[in-house]
Order: structure tokens, then sequence, then C-alpha cells
């Protein structure tokens, strides 16, 4: 009962992907959108590759300020000194 069973569910799958058209996949792709992708960097602003921001205790550091709505899609955080408590001292706001 059970191989009857899986043999009609994968067949039932195989049927459904060959009912979609491929072709559409990408048709969307080159159209034009209604939105305006931006991205937050901390990039040197010298040309050089000092892309880092220093931090002293008890401040803070705006990461990005924007408004309007949108999505946050990837944040990179990282940290240089070697104390494990870095991360539960670390305090990330988003309103």
């Amino acid at each position: 009962m059970s191989r009857t069973l899986i043999v009609v569910l994968v067949a039932a799958f195989c049927l459904s992907s060959f009912g979609q058209d491929r072709s559409d996949w990408l048709a969307g792709l080159p159209k034009q959108k209604d939105y305006v992708q931006k991205r937050a960097s901390s990039y040197d602003r010298t040309g050089g590759n000092f892309d880092l921001r220093r931090l002293p205790t008890g401040e803070t550091l705006t990461l990005l300020d924007d408004s309007g709505p949108g999505m946050i899609t990837h944040i990179w955080i990282t940290l240089t000194d070697d104390n494990t408590d870095n991360f539960k001292a670390l305090v990330l706001r988003m309103y």
C-alpha cells in the first residue's frame, strides 16, 4: 500500500511540473520594477581599504536612517575585539 501511495504522489508531482510553462519563469525579469534599490555600506570614503567604524564604549552608531517603507534583506556586522562578551553587550535597535 505504501509503495502504491509513493508512486501515485511522485506521478502527481511530475505531472504538475510538466504543466508549468517554463518560458514564463524569467519573462518578468527585464521588466521595470516600481521600487528603488538602496544599499548602506561602511566603505572607506577616502578610497582606501579602511572600511570600519570605531565605536567607543557607551557610544551609538546609526547604520541606516532612511524614510518610508522598505525591507532589510542582509546585515553584516563583525567585531574585532577578542572579548567573548561583545555580543552580550551589542544592541541592535530597529524602528
